[in-house]
């Protein structure tokens, strides 16, 4: 299972960080959100992990919002890429 290459892409919104880090700097760990793109066996794969998944070590409401945000961003682009 060779794996040629890897792309890892940082997924953020201007305002969301901005908005983010100046409530909480909490954050600012999580961001960018990374989407990984890379070919196997001739096909082409993404992969992401979710900032919902990673706002649960960092509760809060501005942390979720930020998360909630970026998270329909990385969901529209692994969609788009179908």
């Amino acid at each position: 299972m060779l794996i040629t290459a890897v792309l890892v892409l940082g997924v953020v919104r201007g305002g969301s960080v901005s908005l983010g880090v100046g409530e909480d700097p909490e954050v600012g760990a999580l961001l960018p959100c990374k989407v990984n793109v890379y070919r196997r066996q001739g096909r082409t794969y993404l992969s992401a992990l979710l900032p919902s998944a990673m706002a649960a070590f960092y509760p809060g409401p501005v942390v979720e919002e930020v998360a909630r945000e970026v998270e329909r961003t990385v969901r529209t682009i692994v969609d788009r890429a179908r």
